[in-house]
């Protein structure tokens, strides 16, 4: 993170949190650090990333896809995902977030990048505000008696059905 206010809500929410500042200063030497310090005692390594989605998203009427100077920031994604598979392995897991709304030409782009299909969740199946995006991992979303998943050709569609507490729940009168 490199906003000043949101590094100060992160380092409040989790004490302790390395800070690394931008993605694109982060160095193999780096990683390989945290492998000497770690990797004897890590059963798993979870990268979660979401890079900026201004020149992506079906709002901006003049979106530049991945070659804006926003969003590209995304392929700083895989490029730290293989420094950190050559320090721990398979033992590295990742989930990459973005918006569904982007062309398809930029989600193929993604997949290929990151050499996964996404998985397309809204967020209305587990809240009361509908928000639809795509999520790359490297492990499988499988169905269960709450879960459906459904080729969608370029993305995979994931439907959970959850028993949501009334609105009224977290919404108090005079929130509105």
């Amino acid at each position: 993170e490199v906003d000043k206010p949101a590094k100060r809500l992160v380092r409040k929410r989790w004490p302790g949190v390395l800070e690394w500042g931008s993605v694109t200063s982060i160095t193999r030497e780096i990683i390989e650090k945290i492998g000497d310090v770690y990797k004897h005692c890590t059963d798993a390594v979870f990268i979660g990333a979401g890079s900026p989605c201004q020149d992506l998203s079906s709002l901006n009427a003049h979106r530049t896809g991945l070659s804006g100077s926003k969003s590209r920031l995304f392929y700083q994604v895989p490029r730290i995902i293989a420094l950190f598979r050559k320090v721990f392995g398979d033992k590295t897991y990742y989930f990459v977030e973005n918006v569904f709304s982007m062309h398809k030409s930029q989600v193929l782009k993604f997949s290929e990048a990151l050499r996964t299909k996404p998985y397309m969740i809204d967020g209305g199946d587990f809240t009361y505000c509908y928000r639809k995006r795509l999520y790359w991992c490297n492990w499988n979303i499988l169905p269960s008696d709450f879960v459906k998943v459904t080729d969608q050709g370029h993305f995979f569609h994931v439907e959970v059905t959850v028993e949501k507490p009334p609105a009224s729940s977290w919404i108090s009168d005079n929130s509105i």
